[in-house]
């Protein structure tokens, strides 16, 4: 080769070095735009895409749990979900694969139609359906990805507790009313209590062993019913329950106090001292298809604290409380109504701090320097909201489909999982 060709391929090799390392720049800037939008101040630690549609993303004890469907949105044959378990560095552990009816090797049949993975990562639950109008199965695995157990449900699916002793029945699926409410064993999947009395019912844990159970009568929607309406906490240690409130001589109401489908209706702090359950109060004073959600607010040992009913009605509908839930502080409940309006109100009293305008759906509120932050459900909604605490002017986070906090049970986390809108990528991200 003579020195023109050597010169001709040394500036080839030297533009195609060029172009690779702006194409990295590129990429980076546009990765590092996600966390941007969400913090200036943040920085990203790594990044990780998917060959398929990210379902959910779940953080336990430093950890990523992440599911994602391979193949066609629509569950059919053709269709394989993958439950990846990731360090904190970002690196795959283990996989396990779901399919039905697929051809080639998977670890289990059926699809996964939602997981819960334990606040220190130690206990993961995927809960599956077999097939159209085949029942579902539920699985238990540890974080080295070792199955433990498995049982058949006619439920949504189960939630593991905080440090994965124990699994419950709950609503997965909101408008789903099959299935009665469950208690299980973690570790060795024996099924400890259940209530199979007919109603509507919702549950959450408290704390590891102790679990806040709500549940009412299974009445028509616009028809008075005067059954009671009741919370109790369900102790899995000892297999009793602590308590048992009637919520409708609680709140001394004139009126009936029911349940209906729609949201999940109960929710825990952080802290494990406070219990927010969203009931319905039928008012005889308006028109008779005139309904009220109602925020109620009890503390660990089932004592009322306060209610409010301001959050709008839909006549010959269902109205007032769409969504709700507790920052990470445990200081403050943050709600969403019908209306598009939301609130932040003090939870211990009950005041509302500010209101304005929303129309996200919630799933946690967490604060960092003076922000809240709202993400939508695995299941839809619409954006990342970041919202002042002082004073509830919010903004909308670009590129970003949800945003998942690491707490590592610290009030303010100081790192972050994103999803990104087209839910290909996840990013971690600290500020």
């Amino acid at each position: 080769m003579g020195k023109r060709g050597l010169r001709k391929g040394t500036l080839g090799i030297l533009i195609l070095s060029v172009l690779a390392l702006l194409m990295m720049w590129v990429g980076n800037t546009i990765a590092e735009s996600l966390a941007k939008g969400l913090f200036p101040k943040s920085k990203l630690i790594w990044e990780r895409e998917f060959d398929g549609k990210i379902r959910d993303v779940q953080v336990g004890g430093g950890n990523v749990v992440v599911l994602w469907w391979k193949g066609n949105e629509i569950i059919d044959e053709g269709q394989l979900s993958i439950v990846s378990y990731l360090n904190s560095k970002g690196d795959v552990l283990w996989e396990k694969n779901f399919a039905w009816h697929l051809p080639g090797e998977w670890d289990k049949e059926g699809y996964i139609e939602s997981i819960s993975l334990s606040k220190n990562g130690k206990a993961l639950i995927a809960n599956t359906v077999v097939g159209p109008g085949e029942g579902r199965r539920v699985y238990s695995y540890n974080a080295e990805g070792d199955f433990r157990w498995e049982t058949g449900a006619i439920e949504p699916g189960l939630v593991v507790s905080p440090r994965g002793s124990y699994a419950i029945t709950t609503r997965q699926s909101e408008e789903e009313m099959a299935g009665y409410f469950r208690v299980f064993n973690n570790k060795t999947g024996k099924e400890i209590w259940n209530d199979r009395e007919a109603g509507r019912w919702f549950a959450a844990f408290l704390n590891d062993g102790e679990i806040t159970y709500f549940k009412g009568p299974f009445t028509p929607l616009f028809v008075p019913y005067s059954g009671k309406c009741e919370l109790m906490l369900f102790d899995a240690d000892t297999e009793a329950i602590e308590w048992k409130v009637n919520i409708k001589a609680a709140i001394n109401s004139v009126d009936p106090v029911w349940v209906t489908w729609g949201l999940n209706k109960v929710k825990t702090s952080y802290d494990g001292k406070l219990i927010a359950i969203a009931v319905m109060n039928f008012n005889y004073k308006k028109r008779q298809q005139a309904q009220e959600r109602t925020m109620l607010m009890f503390d660990k040992d089932g004592k009322f604290l306060w209610k409010r009913d301001d959050f709008g009605i839909v006549r010959g509908g269902l109205g007032g409380i769409i969504s709700f839930s507790f920052t990470l502080d445990s200081k403050y409940l943050y709600v969403l109504s019908s209306k598009g309006t939301v609130d932040l109100l003090d939870a211990w009293t009950g005041e509302r701090l500010w209101r304005t305008r929303g129309g996200n759906t919630i799933e946690f509120g967490f604060t960092s320097e003076g922000n809240l932050i709202t993400s939508p459900t695995p299941e839809g909604g619409k954006c990342v909201m970041v919202y002042k605490l002082d004073n509830g002017e919010g903004s909308r986070v670009p590129e970003v489909h949800r945003a998942i906090p690491i707490r590592d049970d610290e009030i303010a986390p100081s790192s972050f999982i994103l999803i990104d809108k087209e839910r290909k990528k996840i990013q971690k991200v600290e500020f």
